[in-house]
């Protein structure tokens, strides 16, 4: 199999001709490319998980467990967004009984990543960060669904190459970097949707009514 290397790809974002040789990448390297920025990213959380329960004193049994946190080998969805009442960052959690069934099916099951920051002033969106983070903690719902605390870009970048699916504010600019599939839905100054894939040659962002095409650089 012919390996494709897109190299300084990020220099040509608007040049249609560049990405035409993403239609000829094979679907085993794709694949293959996102599987290691996936373990790349499940890595890093459970190390980043493993010290905050370091530093907070948990016990040895309580830090052990962290290797069982996410699974490299199912789907990961992403939500990233600045925590605010009417984001509704806890609907996931409206049906427990049910959401504990998805993320532990045992043929198509689904795990969660979650981060973000609420505004400083916001009590009733960091109370919203405390309610996700205490369910991430229940039994059933434990090592599928993850909080990541002291959100950032660096964060965002590891959450961008290795997730399925982000659904942010900032969605928009992100998607044009990644591999995978972007999501924003209904925000309050935005519509935009996403779909990047090896046979879609670009991908269209609607902001305020204005219409814009890029390339796509194709995902798995």
């Amino acid at each position: 199999m012919r390996r494709f290397n897109l190299g300084d790809w990020e220099e040509h974002l608007t040049e249609p001709e560049f990405w035409r040789g993403v239609i000829d990448i094979h679907d085993a390297q794709l694949w293959e490319t996102h599987q290691q920025l996936k373990r790349r990213l499940i890595d890093f959380i459970r190390d980043r998980e493993r010290q905050r329960r370091e530093r907070l004193g948990e016990s040895p049994e309580s830090i052990r467990k962290v290797n069982r946190i996410l699974d490299p080998e199912i789907l990961t969805v992403g939500f990233a967004r600045r925590f605010a009442t009417y984001k509704r960052g806890t609907l996931l959690f409206s049906d427990k009984e049910r959401l504990k069934r998805l993320v532990n099916d045992a043929t198509r099951p689904v795990q969660f990543i979650f981060a973000g920051k609420a505004h400083p002033r916001d009590e009733a969106g960091k109370a919203l960060i405390q309610e996700v983070y205490k369910l991430s903690r229940e039994t059933g719902l434990e090592n599928r669904i993850v909080f990541l605390e002291d959100y950032d870009s660096y964060i965002a970048r590891r959450l961008v190459g290795g997730a399925k699916a982000i659904t942010a504010a900032t969605a928009g600019p992100s998607a044009l970097r990644s591999t995978m599939a972007r999501h924003n839905f209904k925000m309050k100054w935005t519509r935009a949707v996403f779909i990047n894939c090896s046979r879609i040659k670009s991908c269209r962002f609607i902001m305020r009514n204005r219409t814009a095409n890029f390339p796509s650089p194709g995902c798995s």
